[in-house]
């Protein structure tokens, strides 16, 4: 796999987090309004994720010769690590981003967190609008896109 095949590339990212996880609750993009948020027998929010995909960026150095179709670009993931308190939350979230360091899914770069592109978005916040309250810890890695099979075509759905 390469080329411009984001989704694809998403979705074998959603489900290496699902190996690493297989107890918790896995979401992309966000939480659905009707999605009941799991609990655990005492009646306490369970941990969860949540994966915001971030869109295909140009690269600022692997510009080709053979024009932009051949040029290399990259594409991010956030890590929302969803927890009843912010040392749970970052907790989950550390041990998530530890094992997604140096993932590499097909016709990618390993994943990795970087700063040359902006702060990697590590922090903790809690939603006091939520009841319960959630505390989510965050972390943005990124990868490289078009670095294999460089101009390849998305398939058609």
């Amino acid at each position: 796999m390469g080329g411009f095949d984001i989704v694809a590339l998403q979705d074998i990212i959603t489900a290496k987090v699902k190996e690493i996880l297989p107890n918790a609750l896995v979401l992309e993009d966000s939480i659905p309004d009707d999605k009941d948020l799991p609990y655990t027998n005492d009646g306490r929010l369970a941990p969860y994720v949540v994966l915001r995909y971030g869109p295909i960026r140009p690269s600022y150095t692997g510009r080709s010769m053979g024009g932009a179709r051949l040029d290399e670009y990259w594409a991010s993931c956030d890590f929302l690590a969803i927890a009843p308190s912010g040392r749970e939350a970052r907790i989950l979230n550390a041990a998530l981003v530890s094992r997604m360091i140096g993932f590499k899914p097909d016709g990618v770069y390993p994943m990795a967190m970087r700063t040359d592109a902006g702060d990697p978005a590590q922090f903790v916040v809690s939603s006091n609008e939520a009841r319960p309250t959630q505390f989510v810890a965050t972390t943005r890695l990124r990868y490289a896109v078009n670095s294999v099979d460089a101009g390849a075509e998305v398939p058609e759905p």
